[in-house]
């Protein structure tokens, strides 16, 4: 597998964006996020044999290949989402409430979320959220909730369990007996969107060309070759490998992708 030099991802993407129009290009949390949701991160290097001797992949370089896999694999097509759709505007109060009731207080399945309304994207993978209501006047409750989220760098000596960060947001529930009349953001920050994958693994579309037939390992590694240099020149990659990386960087800890 051939590798590309140090900048060519960057002039792929400035070469499919237009440099005066920056929101074109979103970045690659729409990739990093969903993985980080569900998966470890990468915690030792893996060496290969290549054609031209020895070659390692670090564990931040397994990572980023990982990030590439899901950001742009047809898994991105296959989601639910709550929030900005066009010119309706962020996410709404009872909207984000129901998103942490339904996926981690009574699933623990967890979520992505854009952390906040403004021009930048900022997609994070919500590991933990801490609830506090507290009742005003009539039917209404004041609710807090503390989000715990993955950061996006982290060493690999470090607990990510231990390092989560945070943010804060508060809003208003109105009820008529149990009935919710209304809701609104009290806190100065909200979040843009929530979302998350239905798949819970990603696969390039030539993944799903080399699965439709039965091949040895053996027969595998040639087209595996020729396939890579083909999505290569797109910026693209091959999961099959990536995944077989990641598993080997995991050292002992059982993989949770099955290949």
């Amino acid at each position: 597998m051939g590798l590309p030099n140090k900048n060519s991802l960057r002039n792929f993407v400035l070469s499919e964006s237009d440099q005066n129009e920056s929101d074109r290009w979103a970045g690659l949390c729409a990739g990093w996020a969903p993985f980080a949701l569900r998966y470890p991160r990468p915690k030792y290097p893996v060496t290969v044999e290549s054609e031209k001797g020895q070659l390692t992949f670090y564990p931040h370089d397994i990572e980023a290949l990982l990030i590439q896999l899901w950001n742009y694999s047809s898994i991105q097509s296959r989601v639910w989402i709550y929030g900005l759709q066009g010119d309706r505007g962020f996410l709404n109060s009872w909207e984000f409430h129901q998103t942490v009731l339904e996926n981690y207080v009574y699933s623990k399945n967890g979520f992505v979320l854009d952390i906040d309304p403004s021009f930048v994207v900022k997609n994070v993978p919500v590991k933990a959220v801490q609830i506090q209501a507290k009742k005003l006047d009539g039917s209404s409750y004041e609710v807090t909730a503390k989000i715990l989220y993955a950061p996006e760098t982290l060493s690999v000596f470090q607990n990510e369990d231990n390092h989560l960060s945070t943010i804060t947001y508060s809003y208003i529930l109105e009820f008529d007996d149990e009935l919710l009349i209304g809701s609104r953001w009290t806190s100065e920050l909200q979040p843009d969107l929530v979302w998350n994958t239905i798949d819970s693994v990603a696969w390039s579309l030539d993944d799903k060309s080399i699965d439709d037939f039965d091949y040895t390992l053996r027969e595998m590694a040639p087209l595996l070759k020729k396939k890579a240099e083909t999505v290569g020149k797109y910026g693209q990659v091959l999961g099959l490998p990536i995944y077989q990386l990641y598993c080997r960087s995991l050292g002992n800890f059982p993989c949770p992708i099955q290949i």
